[in-house]
């Protein structure tokens, strides 16, 4: 027997799965590792809880649309049906949502984190910092950037902020661009600072003469 209620109730599920998992704006953190934050094991091993909800949201969302017999193209229809068109679609869809969030901003709030990484470099007399960003604006923005580690990690490296400031200004056009910056550290032996970063938010603030920009990272080192 035919049940629609099943088969939306199915969908809504597999959409709030979607809204668990993709990343918010400003952070590398989606809405389901705020929820469950990872949980560090070790120097460089993390737990991640954050995806069991999606996990099971999937899964029943999978069952209900399946029992409810509304899609007559038989179990394995529906189930490749589901896994290669309805899932991708929700998350792209979800993950489509923010656009018009960020074009309704200004200046650099235009611009959005997707992901960065800090690790030691020539001996870890360097710092290694890539940062991906995407920008939604349609003028070209110059800023400088800064990047502030945790007290913690700062007894390691030796420094508390890094910061790339004029002349060294940098250009975003549209679009997603990665970049990279070197930064001078004062490595203290006995730790190991890739380890410690992989534990530690960083903060990340892009500014320039009208408007400033924070970003929080909490996987920063890989």
């Amino acid at each position: 027997m035919k049940s629609h209620k099943r088969y939306f109730r199915g969908l809504i599920l597999i959409l709030i799965s979607a809204a668990l998992y993709v990343k918010l704006p400003y952070t590398d953190l989606s809405l389901a590792k705020l929820v469950l934050p990872p949980m560090p094991v070790g120097d460089n091993s993390t737990i991640y809880l954050s995806g069991l909800p999606v996990f099971m949201c999937l899964i029943f969302g999978f069952m209900d649309i399946l029992k409810s017999k509304v899609l007559p193209i038989g179990d394995v229809g529906v189930g490749l049906m589901v896994f290669f068109v309805v899932i991708p679609l929700a998350f792209y869809g979800v993950d489509l949502l923010k656009g018009p969030f960020f074009i309704t901003q200004s200046d650099l709030h235009q611009i959005d984190f997707l992901d960065g990484h800090l690790t030691t470099v020539e001996d870890r007399e360097f710092m290694l910092f890539t940062l991906d960003l995407e920008y939604y604006g349609q003028e070209n923005q110059v800023f400088q950037v800064q990047v502030q580690v945790s007290d913690h990690a700062a007894t390691v490296i030796g420094v508390e902020e890094f910061q790339v400031k004029a002349p060294q200004e940098i250009h975003i056009q549209r679009g997603q661009q990665t970049y990279e910056f070197r930064f001078p550290i004062d490595y203290q032996n006995g730790s190991d600072p890739d380890g410690m970063l992989y534990h530690e938010p960083v903060d990340i603030i892009l500014s320039n003469e009208t408007d400033q920009v924070h970003f929080q990272m909490y996987d920063g080192s890989r």
